[in-house]
């Protein structure tokens, strides 16, 4: 690689991931705005570590007179933002699910008791039906009237 170890390697590093930035924000190639901002802070988080690295690589830490593991201890920082955004949006999504699977759960079960009750409905609907085929087949009239298939029909 180029300058390994050295300064110039970091800022190299840097003029690259700062015009692929642009281009990324320009672009946006994720179908959702949220993958779209997940990837523009990793790029943030990538950026500021490097910028730390190239602190520490020029002995700035030293030169303004900064306590000694400042900057890895901002480095290491930085490099949690990504972990704790990730477990932020996995527990906004496992809510989110939650409450969709407690929704559907209820409209399954107010579904449910219409349908129960339409099919009451339809069930003494089609009694009725049944005993007037069965009253005009025994050849009584249909208002029951002479009856002999029911009891207290005649």
């Amino acid at each position: 690689m180029l300058f390994q170890g050295k300064a110039t390697q970091i800022c190299i590093s840097l003029s690259i991931l700062a015009a692929y930035q642009t281009m990324y924000s320009y672009v946006q190639p994720f179908r959702t705005p949220d993958d779209n901002f997940n990837m523009l802070i990793g790029q943030v988080v990538t950026f500021a570590i490097l910028f730390c690295g190239l602190m520490t690589a020029t002995d700035i830490p030293a030169l303004d007179s900064y306590p000694d593991d400042l900057f890895v201890v901002i480095i290491i920082c930085l490099a949690l933002i990504p972990a704790f955004l990730l477990l932020y949006i996995v527990t906004g999504e496992m809510a989110l699910v939650n409450k969709t699977r407690q929704n559907i759960a209820a409209k399954v079960k107010k579904r449910k008791e219409a349908l129960k009750g339409g099919a009451r409905k339809m069930s003494r609907k089609m009694t009725g039906e049944k005993n007037v085929a069965v009253e005009e087949a025994a050849g009584a009239p249909a208002g029951g009237a002479g009856n002999k298939i029911h009891p207290g029909g005649e």
